[in-house]
């Protein structure tokens, strides 16, 4: 049992060097770095181990092969594939003096669509339309559309108000109605055509 676990160890310690590019898979017959065992104490030496001590052949502590080679780079076409969604929050506000204070805001996919989504905003209280399946707390969105779900309005708002929605964002904007502060929040998801 005891053999056991000082194979695990010194195995572990392989593993950690070869991480670490201090120890290499023999190339020529020889380690890059040789491991010496003395009673139970092992020593990494550069060269071969002193006459009191025994090397520990590398192919009994288990194979420690060269670095493979980098795999090919992936596709970023920067368009969102079909059927993906992505989600995110909004937020927004201001102080209106006398009302009619406009505070804006945009949501930028980050990704550009094959077409620009149909928008839905979704107020605080209201039931969704079928094209958004979805709530504040869990935003969802069917194929094609964006939908905007406000989680909290000020009093004396418009309410969110989509100004306008293309292929890489939609920009949105409340109006404060009265004097004060005002503003909305909430979480938007969009899915890919």
């Amino acid at each position: 049992m005891r053999r056991r676990n000082r194979a695990v160890a010194v195995s572990g310690v392989v593993v950690m060097l070869a991480a670490a590019g201090l120890f290499a898979a023999p190339s020529d017959g020889e380690a890059a770095v040789v491991i010496c065992k003395k009673g139970k104490r092992l020593r990494l030496r550069e060269t071969a181990c002193k006459a009191a001590e025994q090397a520990i052949p590398a192919s009994e502590l288990g194979v420690v092969g060269p670095p493979g080679t980098d795999g090919a780079a992936g596709e970023f076409s920067g368009v969102l594939p079909s059927g993906q969604t992505l989600r995110g929050t909004f937020n927004m506000g201001g102080d209106s003096v006398a009302g009619n204070s406009l505070a804006n805001t945009s949501i930028s996919f980050l990704f550009t669509l094959d077409a620009a989504p149909t928008a839905h905003v979704v107020l605080t209280g209201n039931a969704p339309p079928p094209e958004c399946p979805g709530s504040a707390a869990l935003p969802e969105a069917q194929p094609g559309h964006v939908c905007i779900y406000e989680n909290t309005a000020k009093l004396n708002t418009t309410g969110v108000v989509v100004d306008q929605a293309g292929r890489a964002g939609v920009t949105i904007f409340i109006v404060g109605t009265g004097a004060g502060r005002f503003y909305a929040s909430g979480t938007w998801a969009l899915t890919a055509p």
